[in-house]
C-alpha cells in the first residue's frame, strides 16, 4: 500500500472531513512520485480511484453545509470523513491515508 499524506489544508476547516478534490490531488502527487511524468495525466488518473470508491459504496461524499450526499459525477465539491477514506484505502489495498504531523 502507498502512504498518502494529507495536510491540514486538505480538511474542511477544523472538521475531520477531507475535501474530495484534495484527496484526489494527494493521490495524483503519489502517482507523480511513482513515475507518472505528466501532472495533468496524474490528476486524471487519480479520479477513477475516487469514483470507484464511491460507486462501490465505500466513500460517501457530502456537502459540508447541507450534509446532502453527492453522486460520483458531482463529488468534486464534497467532503468525506477521514476515517471512511482510511477504511476505503485499506479495503482497496492501495492507499494508506495519514494526517501529516504538525
Amino acid at each position: 500500500m502507498y502512504r498518502v499524506e494529507l495536510g491540514s489544508d486538505d480538511f474542511d476547516g477544523d472538521s475531520d472531513a477531507v475535501k474530495v478534490a484534495n484527496a484526489a490531488s494527494a493521490i495524483a502527487k503519489l502517482l507523480l512520485a511513482k513515475g507518472n511524468k505528466n501532472k495533468f495525466q496524474a490528476e486524471r488518473d487519480a479520479w477513477p480511484h475516487i469514483i470507484t470508491g464511491i460507486t462501490a459504496g465505500k466513500l460517501h461524499p457530502f456537502n459540508p453545509a447541507t450534509l446532502d450526499l453527492y453522486s460520483a459525477e458531482h463529488c468534486a465539491d464534497g467532503v468525506v470523513r477521514f476515517d471512511e477514506l482510511v477504511a476505503w484505502g485499506q479495503w482497496c489495498k492501495r492507499f494508506n491515508f495519514v494526517k501529516q504531523a504538525v
